[in-house]
């Protein structure tokens, strides 16, 4: 079982992400040249906290846990936090490889449970070289 590749989302998926972490620095760097109250500071720092914490952590562990696997028998896809929704296609299995711009790469299999991948650079090379693999099976 030879493992090809695993690829992952487009890094510009986390461009609000990093732009939520810029504008809370930035917020508290600006309040943190006043002279602030004991309990406006905490409040201050507890809410760039949140922020930082919801609109920037999550998206990145959930970029983290986003990978699209090539084995050599099979491809596994995993989605989102702690990789539960995981799917795995055997390559016995797929019907059709397609390329489309709304949908991305569309993996048919025989189940009729298509799988459609979406936002990874270079989604043509990668339906040709599926194609590629299926026509050597």
């Amino acid at each position: 079982m030879n493992h090809y590749a695993r690829l992952r989302p487009k890094l510009s998926r986390l461009l609000l992400a990093f732009l939520v972490l810029g504008v809370s620095s930035a917020t508290l760097s600006f309040f943190s040249t006043y002279q602030l109250l004991a309990w406006q500071k905490y409040t201050v720092w507890a809410l760039v906290a949140v922020v930082a914490l919801v609109g920037w952590l999550m998206p990145v562990l959930r970029y983290s846990a986003t990978y699209f696997d090539i084995y050599e028998d099979r491809i596994e896809v995993s989605f989102g936090l702690g990789s539960k929704a995981k799917r795995t296609v055997l390559l016995s299995q797929i019907t059709s490889v397609s390329y489309s711009p709304v949908k991305g790469v569309m993996i048919g299999a025989i189940d009729g449970d298509d799988l459609n991948i979406r936002g990874y650079a270079y989604s043509k090379a990668i339906v040709r070289e599926l194609q590629k693999m299926l026509g050597a099976k």
